[in-house]
């Protein structure tokens, strides 16, 4: 959206500024995304009360999230495949029109445009796919983000050359489930793996149903696909599995991180507590589960409960209170690990790709970068963004991972 505006010769700010249209690319996953979504679009008004407000995206399908932007005062809420027209909306918007355009067939658009630049980043995301057809019965994305679909072969390897050509150093392969890729997900890592240029690839999600003996020999053989893996796991416990409707057993995914880990390749994943009828008997399960896992991190929810899934209607409630312990019990395990993980790292040699962020420790500033374990690594400011360097793991803390260039 950014770049077909920019093409238009729109000027841009920050949502902390004071703009004459703020567009904001909304999300109703979780109750506390579509949350901030509207958080934001009140942000926006407080900084300009003639502002045009425009939300694009998930939250445009669900009537209750409808109702509430439009009591905020939002001109125009528009589902995926008005995305594309945005800088006509925008100017509609200053013209003084309103309106919600998010018909069901807007969820089976493919967008076949190619990206060249991402920002000022210095990893570059590449979306090849959108939607999902597996049938959780927590989640709502199906329902706001369609059946799916995916970018042609050609203009995600035609977006991966421009991205590179314009030095991001890095490519994020994302979507909703990207391991449906319809066009064979590992026959596009194959044809990336043949692209001249200095890049690496990272594997942003996948579902572990996807995760075979030939994906694993390609991760092994590849030079460009980074040795990290974004796994979402959910529950530890067998029933809680069954109940989300999740198409794996904990034993395959144990097998899974195992087999992954013993490769070097660290691991991510996403941990629901307090889903409805979860005992303590299922949550230590989960606990005890977790804790045999070879994990550098995870992304630790609260069970979000979100109108017209199946789990809406499920009796058994979890009480809050119960299920923020749970959460704070995982995220100290996780914590641990990640900590662990890092430790093992010092005085060993990793590359990393320097990002424009700055952090400011005890009054000196260091340069971010993000290493191929997808370990935030601290370096000298000195060192200039956009590059990818070797640099050697020097000490990490309880918060932080520094290093220095290596010799």
């Amino acid at each position: 959206m950014k770049s077909r505006c920019e093409k238009r010769g729109f000027y841009f700010t920050s949502i902390n500024e004071k703009a004459d249209v703020y567009v904001i690319n909304g999300c109703c996953v979780t109750s506390r995304a579509a949350y901030e979504t509207r958080l934001l679009a009140k942000k926006a008004f407080q900084n300009n009360k003639q502002a045009k407000v425009i939300v694009c995206g998930c939250p445009s399908y669900m009537q209750r999230e409808r109702e509430m932007l439009k009591e905020i005062g939002v001109h125009f809420i528009l589902g995926h495949s008005y995305k594309h027209e945005i800088p006509d909306f925008i100017l509609r918007a200053l013209n003084g029109e309103s309106g919600v355009f998010a018909d069901e067939g807007s969820k089976s658009y493919v967008d076949e445009s190619v990206l060249c630049r991402f920002g000022n980043r210095a990893r570059a995301f590449c979306k090849i796919e959108e939607g999902c057809n597996f049938h959780c019965t927590f989640c709502i994305l199906p329902m706001v983000r369609g059946k799916e679909r995916s970018k042609s072969i050609e203009n995600v390897l035609k977006e991966i050359r421009c991205l590179v050509t314009s030095g991001h150093k890095e490519i994020v392969l994302t979507g909703t489930n990207i391991g449906s890729y319809r066009f064979g997900f590992k026959k596009l890592l194959k044809l990336v793996e043949q692209m001249d240029g200095e890049f690496r690839i990272r594997i942003s999600s996948i579902e572990p149903v996807y995760i075979d003996d030939s994906l694993t020999d390609i991760l092994k053989e590849s030079k460009k696909i980074v040795n990290h893996m974004h796994i979402p796991l959910q529950s530890g416990s067998e029933r809680i599995l069954k109940l989300m409707g999740r198409p794996y057993r904990k034993e395959d995914y144990y097998d899974i991180a195992w087999r992954l880990s013993k490769l070097g390749i660290a691991l991510g994943t996403d941990v629901i507590v307090g889903f409805p009828t979860e005992t303590d008997e299922d949550f230590e399960e989960t606990r005890a589960f977790i804790e045999n896992l070879p994990l550098q991190y995870a992304h630790v929810f609260v069970y979000s409960r979100r109108e017209n899934t199946p789990a809406a209607s499920l009796k058994g409630e979890v009480n809050g209170r119960i299920a923020k312990e749970r959460s704070r019990i995982i995220r100290r395990i996780i914590a641990s690990k990640n900590y662990a993980f890092r430790k093992s790292l010092e005085g060993k040699k990793v590359e990393i790709i320097t990002e424009p962020t700055e952090v400011l420790i005890n009054g000196k500033v260091y340069r971010k970068g993000v290493s191929k374990e997808y370990v935030s690594v601290l370096v000298p400011s000195s060192i200039p963004p956009y590059e990818k360097i070797e640099v050697k793991i020097s000490h990490a803390d309880y918060s932080f991972t520094f290093a220095e260039l290596s010799q």
